[in-house]
Order: structure tokens, then C-alpha cells, then sequence
């Protein structure tokens, strides 16, 4: 929610290592052909030995066969034997949905050692690396694949890799009803949800009682949904707002910034020169950003901001006022209602303020992004959505 856009680093779903067809077929006694298949399992696409291995070498190199993993000639040729370089173990298991381990058999058979899923590929992940497996032949994460979310008020949004929208929760204004199209990402408000297409158009939907799902015309390189207004910024660098303008959140400075952010009833963004500007509702200290130069900000109550030295700053007066802003550094940050999350340099998130709901309490894992909502939060790992605290409405259960 309000938070400004930042790009996203996706996992590569790990493809099977590719090896080459033998040279020769004769004598050839077991051949195994793979591909990758619904919701990024490693199929075993086919098996065959013997005369069946030698034919499949000479005629059946389909289109369809993603990679061949591995193929041996039987002991008592001359020919050595070949199988498919290894792939390395995955460096976080959290999402994996299916792993492959293999080793060479009795008279070179390409042994399938063990094929697990879901929660046991987690396991086997992360702890039966046992040396008796001769080879992990293929990974994958499984499910829908995500490169974005961010968490409204009541509802969610993510944008999936192929760029379609999917969003849950509230939707009594059918915010949470995106149209058709492709987004390159999304922010999700009180109430409503706007989205930047690839033409840097912005498409929203949803409640629009004040202009909030009527964006201007024009080319943008990215958009924030706050409480009843929305901001974004033009291809040449200034900020435009629509909707209720009643404490002047819609009323952005002139100049050029690099990121912007819609909150309640104020609005904050970074100038090219790294200072923060705010406008719009100023009790509170809202609008009375901290010092220093910063890369990313997040407007709500409170505000949060990172410096380019990384670390984080907080102004704004909230219920929870005396938690304190974490040390450290950090890689994003998502203020919400009365609490806030971020990432840290190295993948976990971080929450704190208001826990009424159990917003304040992430589970564990890496993540590339957080986003903090109403009274929840929502986190992308391993293209994979994860979302906690209240699930008043569903926003916390994505229907995948």
C-alpha cells in the first residue's frame, strides 16, 4: 500500500541442465527426456531402455522434450558413459514444490533416486543432502509465479510474470476485480487499485467517489494508491495526483523526483537530489520529513523512508509512536496503518508497530518485497505470495 515502485529481482525457475544427444546410439541402454510441467514441476517426460533408448536417440528428438538429463551406454561397451552436469542444490527452499535427485545405477542405468513435492522437497532441500546421491538432476518452485504484490486497506493485488493482475479480498467497490491486460505493476488503496500498463498508461478500478480510479492522460513510470487520492510519476520526472484534495495531498511541489508515495491524507516523494518533500494533511509531523538524502519512501502513518546509506528513518506521530524504527540496513520498506515492514539486506522482513491482528509478526524466509496494508502485510518469495495478520475480508488468503 502507498508504497513507491521498485523493481523487483526474480528467481530464475531453475531449467534442467541440457545434455547433448549422443553421437552414437549404438549400444545406447537408457535415455531419460524431461521437461518442465503444470505449475513448474520437473515431468519425467519419457524413460526407455535398451533397443527402445537406441531408436528414441536416433528418431524422437521432439520439439516437446525440454532437456534430455541423462543417458549411459551399457557397461560392456567401449563407450564411457555420460549423464548431465549437475545442478546446484537451491539457495532457499521456502516455495520449492519439486526436486529431482539421480544417480547411475547397475549396468549404467540412470537411476531416478528420489522425486519429492511440496513440503518434502523443502525437506529433502534442506536436509537430506545425503552423499549416496550422485546428481540433482532438476528443481523448480512451484504454483502461480508472482513478480509483484502490494497489500490495500482490505484487499490485495499481484502482478503474475506474464504480467496479468490477480487480486483478493474486500471488493464491494470491486477493487479487487482487475480488468483485462497486462500490468508492470500494481498498488492496491483504500478502496481501490490502480496499475501502471507496459505503455506507462495507468489503469485503476474500484471506488471512485472522488476522482481516485480516474487517472490523468499521459505516460508515467509509476503509480501509489493511497487512502482516497493516488500519485504518479510522468515519463519527465514530475508528480501528478488525482482525487479528494481536501488537505492538498493532490497538490504536488513542481520539480522532478525518482519515486513518490500516496498516504492517508499527505503525500511524500524523493527529488532527484535525494531530498524528501511532503504535502497534504501536516499535523502530526506527517509533512515534516527527516533529514538526509534517501532512495525509496513509503507514506502512511508514520512515513518511512531508507537512506542511500540504507538504513531507515520514520516520522509521523502513530499510536505505537514509542516502538522503535529498527537498526540496520535495509533493502525496502512498506508503512502501513499504524505499523510497518521491511526487508533487510540479507532477505528476511522485519515488522513493527501495531500487532493487534498479528500484522507486526512476518513469518520467516527470504523475500525480495514486502508490502504492509490495512491491519496486514503481504511478501514475495521465490515468485511466491505469503500474507499475514487480519483476514477480515480474504486479503490474507490468495486464492492460489
Amino acid at each position: 500500500m502507498t508504497a513507491a515502485v521498485a523493481a523487483v529481482a526474480l528467481f530464475a525457475l531453475a531449467a534442467p541442465v541440457l545434455a547433448q544427444w549422443p553421437t552414437t546410439c549404438v549400444d545406447l541402454n537408457d535415455i531419460v527426456e524431461t521437461h518442465l510441467g503444470n505449475d513448474g514441476n520437473v515431468g519425467i517426460y519419457q524413460r526407455v531402455f535398451g533397443d527402445q533408448a537406441e531408436q528414441e536417440c536416433q528418431n524422437d528428438h521432439r520439439d516437446d522434450v525440454r532437456g534430455v538429463f541423462a543417458w549411459a551406454f551399457d557397461e560392456q561397451a567401449d563407450t564411457a558413459r555420460e549423464d548431465a552436469p549437475e545442478l546446484a542444490w537451491p539457495t532457499d527452499c521456502v516455495e520449492l514444490n519439486d526436486i529431482v535427485e539421480a544417480h547411475l545405477g547397475n549396468i549404467s542405468n540412470v537411476e531416478i533416486y528420489q522425486r519429492t513435492f511440496g513440503d518434502q522437497a523443502e525437506t529433502a532441500c534442506r536436509s537430506d543432502h545425503r552423499p549416496d546421491v550422485r546428481r540433482v538432476f532438476a528443481w523448480a518452485f512451484g504454483g502461480a509465479q508472482f513478480q509483484a504484490v502490494d497489500a490495500g486497506y482490505y484487499h490485495s493485488c499481484g502482478v503474475l510474470t506474464d504480467g496479468t493482475v490477480t487480486c483478493w479480498g474486500q471488493n464491494d467497490a470491486g477493487q479487487a476485480t482487475p480488468p483485462d491486460g497486462t500490468f508492470q505493476s500494481i498498488s492496491a488503496g483504500n478502496g481501490f487499485t490502480c496499475g501502471l500498463r507496459p505503455d506507462g498508461s495507468i489503469t485503476c478500478w474500484g471506488l471512485n467517489e472522488f476522482g481516485q480510479a480516474s487517472p490523468p492522460v499521459g505516460a508515467f513510470t509509476s503509480v501509489s494508491a493511497g487512502g482516497l487520492h493516488a500519485c504518479g510519476i510522468r515519463s519527465d520526472g514530475t508528480v501528478a495526483c488525482w482525487g479528494i484534495n481536501n488537505n492538498g495531498q493532490a497538490s504536488p511541489p513542481s520539480g522532478v523526483f525518482s519515486a513518490v508515495s500516496a498516504g492517508d491524507a499527505h503525500s511524500c516523494g524523493i527529488r532527484a537530489s535525494g531530498i524528501v518533500a511532503c504535502w497534504g494533511f501536516s499535523q502530526y509531523g506527517l509533512t515534516t520529513p527527516a533529514s538526509g538524502a534517501f532512495r525509496s519512501i513509503s507514506a502512511s502513518s508514520p512515513t518511512c523512508g531508507i537512506r542511500t546509506d540504507n538504513t531507515l528513518a520514520c516520522w509521523g506521530f502513530t499510536p505505537w509512536n514509542q516502538a522503535p524504527v529498527p537498526a540496520g540496513t535495509f533493502k525496502a520498506v512498506n508503512a502501513g496503518r499504524d505499523f510497518a515492514c521491511g526487508v533487510r539486506s540479507n532477505g528476511t522482513v522485519e515488522c513493527w508497530g501495531g500487532n493487534a491482528s498479528g500484522e507486526s509478526t512476518p513469518p520467516s524466509g527470504i523475500f525480495e518485497a514486502v508490502s504492509s496494508g490495512g491491519d496486514h502485510a503481504c511478501g514475495l518469495r521465490n515468485r511466491a505470495i505469503t500474507c499475514w495478520g487480519s483476514n477480515t475480508y480474504g486479503q490474507v488468503s490468495w486464492p492460489g
